[in-house]
């Protein structure tokens, strides 16, 4: 099982290279796989690190508040703002803010401004289009050890809690808090295929694109129209209905429509 987990690990590696020299005249694709994994292994190496050396600063929840605090507009992208500012909307001592902008500027949520302070990156076209490329391809590449280990119980409850927030959807006037639940229903559902590969910096570097991917959609809209969400909802239940059949090519087929759609949604609205 470890050998098989290794290879289609391996196998992503190779995807994640051959996608980018593809692709080398259209972005700097190399370089962000490469600040995004290396700060998953560090992310990781501190997670696991004995607890008299653990960093005091919870990290994972800071990245939460600051995420909060631009989907709030509490922290305007595009926006040159003082590390004192920083640490006044995020209630956090100075300290913890030096650790999380290290991370930020890994993630190339922020960037350096020398006497004037850290501009926070509006998400652009190119950074929306780089984050969908690195989830799909490992998403798509852990089709195989979801299906071997996926339990048919586990598609059937899925398809309940897809179902359940469909028909909520069709019969609520609050589309704000019901939106909030389906982007939780959406990460959790993905977040359990790359779960299947087993590699913690991979999964890591998954949840970061999706916290990327997330800001950028509440960047450039309020919110998902109730088409949009209607749409993700079915082609969840299509995908795990698909899931049934174990049958790996059939899998990656339902996800190419539900991620051409996603794509659609992210780039154009």
């Amino acid at each position: 099982a470890s050998l098989n987990i290794f290879k289609i690990n391996f196998k992503l590696f190779l995807s994640l290279f051959k996608n980018y020299f593809n692709n080398i005249k259209y972005n700097n694709f190399l370089l962000f796989i490469y600040k995004t994994v290396y700060c998953c292994i560090t992310d990781s190496k501190e997670h696991h690190a004995e607890p008299n050396t653990m960093k005091i600063t919870d990290k994972a929840q800071d990245l939460e508040n600051f995420v909060q605090a631009i989907l709030s507009e509490k922290i305007m992208v595009g926006d040159v703002i003082k590390q004192s500012e920083l640490c006044d909307i995020l209630g956090i001592s100075l300290s913890p803010l030096r650790e999380l902008l290290v991370l930020l500027e890994e993630l190339n949520l922020v960037q350096v401004k020398p006497r004037s302070g850290y501009k926070i990156i509006y998400p652009d076209v190119d950074f929306m289009r780089e984050n969908m490329q690195f989830r799909i391809m490992i998403e798509k590449n852990a089709v195989e050890s979801f299906l071997n280990e996926v339990t048919d119980s586990w598609i059937e409850n899925q398809i309940e809690i897809q179902k359940e927030a469909l028909s909520i959807l069709q019969n609520t006037d609050d589309l704000e808090a019901h939106n909030s639940k389906i982007i939780e229903i959406d990460q959790a559902f993905h977040r359990e295929i790359v779960k299947a590969l087993k590699n913690k910096a991979i999964s890591k570097a998954h949840e970061y694109a999706q916290i990327k991917l997330r800001i950028a959609r509440r960047v450039h809209r309020r919110f998902p129209p109730v088409k949009t969400n209607k749409n993700a909802l079915e082609q969840h239940i299509d995908l795990l209905e698909t899931m049934k059949s174990r049958d790996a090519s059939s899998v990656i087929s339902a996800l190419d429509v539900h991620f051409a759609s996603s794509i659609h949604n992210t780039l154009v609205g």
